[in-house]
């Protein structure tokens, strides 16, 4: 029906053109699967027989050699390929196309491997630092130790203790009168502090028993108990008493002291010129007589003391008191009532009870004992009547379940505490209070900076791993909601690394400034052990205390401190090598981070141009 003869029949000629024009078409986006074929054999024979036999079922040979072409498609981390581009000749440029690839191909992998073998190296070291710390000792107590030595040695002796007068001012009529007694102190003379009653923590009382706060929400029906702030002790069987502390006292340096100063046990005063002046005070004895009738009222204030209703005499001959305290205990029935070197606990009372939510438990002390050598014991009186007295009474007894462990036969001593006594040699007295204060606090630093960062920045690096694990494996899945080949996966480890190399850096600055600092716990450590050599300490528990303090900073620069150190220079080396790699990678291809699995060359053949 249709009539075919008006239209142009397609010569072979015309079919080969064609068939050359679809070699490497432009608008084709794939990879050719042909570019690597070596170029077609000419045929001898020609190519206008008809019994020519076809070379290719995708490209048809003529009998005129032709220029070979090069396309090349790169395939980037987008899933876009760029146009090819054409080049003149091919030897050449697949020459240098192919080692230009393999630096790339090699730039990628070492991109992507070097976070994650800086995981694997700081992730030992935290786990070495980890593992150390179940071998060190309870900061804590040795710290508080420490603290009562440090405190003691900077108080000032106290150079002598009177009674104070009384003086009753009254109203303007007679009949209105009402007389007021009021403690006055002689000039020089300030009232001093007896210690104090330590408070309590807030709680809640379930079921008659008393539970610390954070046990209240696991019962419903719990009456809550408020804290209490802690009051002090200011009078003793119904008296006070007035001191005078030393002025331009110094401790003792070696067995004499400077010229100008007189030797008072562990201390020197300074004599003024007057060679006969007394030393501070240094111990109390209880009088049995009343020295009122004396024949000599003159001596009463220099000689002896009133404390409540009984008399003392004074003596300056010995180690300075410095602080009075009311102690919790018979001090007479036992040696344990003395102050806690760890003062976060007190000496027990005779009926052993103590109120759970006190800031200071009546537990008695830990193994590093108390002040037993130092104490001056003075008298004793019931705690009731202690804490009547002081106005604590009414204030224990608003405290839920508090009566319960009020006990009539427990008793407080009144004790007079001394300067604790140190070797003079020259080697045990060059430490200073403040040196002792600064190398607790050191120690507490880098025990709460290795604590804290050993744990954060060893489980980064487990996420850093976990992370890296799960991303290669899924590496080729495509999710509905999520194309996970096009995930940039160096590129997410290289932020974790980075984060793990910023901390690691701030924990070894600080770690290090901490412990090789001027007032580095290195430098503090050494006067540590010169102590313990030259045997400075009669107490046990301070010398206990000093040994395990300077075991613990010998631990931090002897081996932790060599593994906190590699941490900090291996994260900076880490900074440089990563972007000495980054800028190779950006040079070599222009792309950043990609995954190196997809990272690759293609290159095609056009022997016709």
């Amino acid at each position: 029906m249709f009539d075919n003869r008006n239209q142009q029949q397609p010569t072979m000629l015309g079919t080969q053109l064609q068939q050359q024009q679809q070699v490497f078409p432009p608008q084709y986006q794939g990879v050719d699967p042909y570019a690597q074929r070596s170029p077609p054999k000419v045929n001898p024979q020609g190519s206008l027989g008809l019994q020519q036999q076809v070379q290719s079922s995708y490209v048809q040979q003529t009998p005129q050699q032709g220029t070979q072409t090069v396309y090349e498609h790169k395939v980037i981390t987008t899933g876009q390929v760029q146009s090819p581009q054409i080049h003149q000749n091919p030897i050449a440029f697949q020459q240098a196309s192919t080692i230009k690839s393999k630096g790339s191909y090699c730039i990628d992998w070492c991109v992507y491997f070097i976070p994650i073998l800086f995981f694997v190296a700081i992730l030992c070291f935290m786990s070495m630092i980890i593992a150390q710390k179940d071998r060190d000792f309870n900061q804590e107590p040795i710290n508080n130790v420490l603290r009562s030595f440090s405190h003691n040695q900077a108080l000032t002796p106290i150079a002598d203790i009177v009674a104070p007068h009384l003086a009753r001012p009254s109203s303007m009529h007679s009949h209105f009168q009402h007389k007021s007694e009021i403690e006055l102190c002689p000039e020089g003379f300030t009232l001093t502090t007896l210690g104090e009653w330590p408070g309590i923590n807030s709680g809640c009382i379930c079921d008659k028993q008393i539970k610390k706060e954070g046990f209240c929400w696991a019962k419903s029906g719990c009456d809550s108990i408020d804290s209490k702030n802690a009051q002090q002790f200011q009078s003793w069987n119904g008296g006070r008493i007035c001191q005078k502390l030393t002025i331009g006292w110094t401790k003792l340096n070696g067995n004499t002291c400077s010229e100008g100063y007189k030797k008072c046990g562990n201390v020197c005063v300074p004599t003024n010129g007057d060679a006969s002046r007394m030393c501070p005070l240094s111990d109390l004895t209880l009088l049995n007589t009343d020295p009122t009738t004396d024949s000599d009222p003159t001596s009463l204030n220099t000689q002896v003391v009133k404390i409540g209703n009984k008399w003392y005499r004074k003596s300056y001959d010995g180690i300075p008191i410095v602080q009075f305290q009311i102690i919790p205990g018979n001090a007479e029935l036992g040696k344990n009532s003395a102050p806690c070197f760890n003062d976060i606990t007190s000496s027990t009372f005779e009926s052993q009870q103590s109120y759970p939510l006190l800031k200071k438990p009546a537990i008695g002390c830990d193994e590093f004992g108390n002040f037993q050598n130092e104490v001056v014991k003075i008298d004793t009186q019931t705690a009731k009547k202690i804490h009547e007295e002081n106005g604590i009474l009414s204030t224990l007894h608003g405290i839920p379940g508090y009566l319960s462990y009020e006990i009539e036969s427990d008793s407080y001593t009144l004790e007079g505490i001394r300067r604790i006594n140190v070797n003079p040699s020259t080697e045990c007295t060059s430490l200073t209070p403040s040196e002792v204060n600064q190398i607790v606090e050191d120690s507490e630093d880098i025990y709460s900076y290795r604590k804290w960062f050993s744990i954060i920045i060893f489980w980064i690096c487990v996420i850093g791993l976990v992370i890296f694990v799960y991303l290669y494996l899924i590496k080729s899945r495509n999710f509905q909601t999520l194309n996970v080949s096009q995930i940039k996966q160096p590129k997410i480890l290289i932020l974790i690394a980075v984060i793990v190399a910023i901390l690691c850096i701030i924990f070894g600055s600080l770690y290090l400034y901490n412990m090789n600092g001027d007032d580095g716990l290195r430098n503090l450590d050494s006067k540590f052990k010169s102590q313990l050599d030259n045997e400075c300490f009669s107490d046990k528990g301070i010398k206990n205390s000093v040994e395990q303090l300077h075991n613990f900073a010998y631990s931090q620069y002897s081996t932790i401190g060599y593994w906190v150190t590699w941490a900090f220079w291996l994260s900076i080396a880490f900074f440089i090598l990563i972007i000495v790699l980054i800028i190779i990678q950006r040079s070599s291809h222009g792309n950043l981070c990609i995954n190196p699995w997809q990272a690759n060359w293609v290159f095609g053949y056009n022997e016709f141009q």
